[in-house]
């Protein structure tokens, strides 16, 4: 199994999908820098050690519903 660390720099509650951060493979200490959650998924499936099946996809974003402010 593989242990991530990710940090969540900013967030913008309007837009729940837009987001800055790093992953950081905990086994490697690779860091992978996103500024969305698509990248963040991204990041996580582009740390995996060598050897394990590129095709596999860790996390799948889901669509985001946004909330009425009132």
């Amino acid at each position: 199994m593989d242990s991530y660390l990710i940090r969540i720099y900013r967030r913008s509650p309007d837009e729940p999908e837009n987001l800055v951060g790093v992953v950081e493979n905990i086994d490697t200490g690779q860091q992978q820098p996103f500024n969305n959650l698509a990248g963040m998924c991204q990041a996580v499936s582009a740390s995996r050690p060598h050897g394990e099946d590129p095709q596999r996809r860790l996390c799948k974003p889901q669509p985001i519903k946004k909330r009425k402010v009132i």
